[in-house]
């Protein structure tokens, strides 16, 4: 069974995915998070993982491309699958693939 405890802070991640040409800039949380957790960015711009150690960053990034989820295309219970990245490959399709990892 799952439990949630909220005093064990490993349990907690925040996810984001930046692909295409939309987003110029990662944006840095505003405030420290409080309580703490890792930050995970899956882009498939290789510039903003170059730009990952400059002034620091809360996001752990990653990079990523077209294999991962189209691995996933010749399993049955994955065709036809609303909004799949498959059959619908639009960005926002890709990047909602890579959220729901998690």
């Amino acid at each position: 069974n799952y439990y949630y405890d909220p005093n064990d802070p490993s349990l907690v991640c925040g996810v984001s995915a930046m692909l295409g040409d939309y987003e110029k800039t990662v944006k840095e949380p505003i405030e420290p998070l409080s309580p703490s957790f890792p930050l995970f960015l899956f882009t498939d711009q290789e510039r903003h993982i170059q730009n990952n150690n400059k002034n620091g960053t809360a996001w752990t990034r990653v990079l990523v491309n077209s294999s991962l989820w189209q691995e996933d295309c010749t399993r049955s219970e994955y065709i036809g699958a609303r909004n799949n990245p498959c059959e619908q490959p639009f960005l926002f399709n890709v990047a909602k693939f890579y959220k729901m990892q998690f």
